[in-house]
């Protein structure tokens, strides 16, 4: 007899939404923009999160991408 033994794990999670550039409405990203003019990317995106109740890290990366697009 070949029974399992131990324990699974099963790790389930939607997609964050606004993952990438989809999500960030264009009025986000001018706040986005604006604030990283004058902050780091990190603070930026905090303030930005709060704001826009669009998550953090998805509008911490768009900050990093356009940092390194200037």
């Amino acid at each position: 007899m070949n029974a399992a033994r131990g324990e699974f794990v099963v790790i389930v999670d939607a997609p964050v939404a606004g993952a990438g550039t989809s999500g960030v409405t264009p009025d986000a990203r001018r706040l986005l923009d604006a604030l990283a003019d004058e902050l780091p990317p990190a603070r930026a995106a905090r303030v930005a999160a709060k704001v826009t109740n669009l998550p953090r890290d998805v509008l911490y990366q768009q900050a990093l991408a356009a940092r390194h697009r200037r």
